[in-house]
């Protein structure tokens, strides 16, 4: 070295850049390392939070603002489940959450988009038929029976349980319902656990669509009065909207056909007119709830007017246009809710003209046309134009 200095020199500094080479590169790894470890925490951290979202909203009653919300978190939520190698078992309940909400607020067109994304994910009977359904709500029939006619076919040799029921269910929907194979697998599901919710929800739908068929043909230890069952579950899981709907679509349907049951059973109405009305407090939404319990009301009224008890028929009436008008300006809530209480009103203004100055009622009713902004708007400022005439 004494002998070649410069030699030496690059000798050193050559060594001296290797050794920082590596501390760099060791350095490197180090940041990398502590920077995936740190991206892996952020991405359960922000699992975590979605989750927390979407568990949160199933719980609530359901809305298109939360379903937007919902619909939009989706794919982020997708993307930190892949970066951060999560199961995604996560994206398969998320799904689920959005396709329930969904079909609760009428939004069948999220409904049907988040339910093709669990079907691809997995074959799942039950995701099919309530894929089905939606097409059925959005009056396309041929699709959904034949998505019916697959379900049937996938499920009808299975041996799990959940199949089985979704057999029924599809049985049921058909545009020609099979009773008969409904009523052979009901009679096994329910012998095995008689007081299962949705086999008892299933048999009282048999039940209501065929009562002479099934009056001596019964299944041992379940109630064979529809109307009870459903009055029963609707009661004791509030929680489940399904039950109170199933139950108000049977009692129009005796309301409206079954002469005797109109005149001798009025009076025990009153407590299921209760039930309904705080479905519709609890689930205002809900397009179908909210139709069906209007729809009852309204019906039970003119029963009690055709029987002439014109004081509780005027009770009703009231109670009916009250929860109305407490919903009606409501962002989230349905427009059968609104235009139901625009109808109501006008049937009141014409009772009240005979009596009275009304012109305080057109006021009111001509204010909730401002607010109103529904496919009938035209429709009811032209009919309020010419009452006012």
């Amino acid at each position: 070295t004494k002998r070649k200095p410069l030699t030496a020199l690059w000798a050193i500094m050559a060594a001296i850049f290797l050794l920082a080479a590596f501390a760099a590169l060791f350095n490197g790894i180090w940041q990398t390392g502590k920077a995936l470890e740190k991206a892996e925490v952020n991405a359960q951290l922000a699992d975590q939070t979605l989750e927390k979202i979407f568990s949160r909203i199933a719980r609530l009653s359901p809305s298109q603002k939360n379903n937007q919300l919902l619909a939009e978190l989706l794919p982020y939520y997708q993307q930190i489940i892949r970066q951060g190698n999560l199961p995604e078992e996560k994206i398969y309940s998320a799904s689920w959450i959005i396709a329930q909400s969904a079909v609760r607020c009428g939004d069948y067109k999220l409904a049907e988009n988040a339910l093709k994304q669990i079907i691809k994910m997995r074959d799942c009977i039950s995701a099919k038929n309530a894929y089905a359904m939606t097409l059925q709500k959005q009056n396309l029939n041929q699709e959904a029976e034949q998505i019916y006619r697959e379900v049937i076919a996938q499920g009808e040799n299975s041996t799990v349980t959940q199949d089985k029921i979704e057999v029924v269910r599809a049985l049921l929907a058909l545009s020609e319902p099979d009773n008969e194979r409904a009523f052979e697998l009901l009679e096994d599901l329910l012998a095995s656990d008689p007081e299962n919710p949705q086999y008892c929800l299933q048999y009282a739908r048999l039940l209501g669509m065929n009562p002479k068929l099934y009056r001596n043909k019964k299944i041992a230890g379940v109630d064979s009065n529809a109307v009870s069952l459903l009055t029963f579950l609707a009661q004791k899981y509030p929680d489940n909207a399904e039950y109170s709907i199933e139950l108000m679509k049977l009692l129009l349907c005796k309301l409206r056909y079954a002469q005797r049951f109109r005149l001798r059973h009025a009076d025990d109405m009153g407590p299921l007119i209760e039930l309904s009305e705080q479905m519709l407090v609890r689930f205002p939404n809900d397009p179908d709830l909210t139709c069906n319990a209007i729809d009852l009301h309204i019906k039970y009224i003119e029963i009690l007017r055709s029987g002439k008890k014109f004081i509780s028929a005027r009770k009703c009436f009231d109670r009916l246009l009250v929860i109305l008008e407490v919903l009606f300006y409501n962002q989230e809530v349905s427009d059968v809710v609104r235009e139901n209480l625009i109808e109501l009103q006008f049937k009141r203004a014409i009772e009240l003209k005979i009596h009275s100055n009304d012109l305080e009622l057109q006021e009111k009713i001509a204010q909730e046309l401002q607010f109103y902004n529904g496919s009938r708007k035209k429709e009811f400022q032209e009919k309020l134009k010419k009452f006012g005439r």
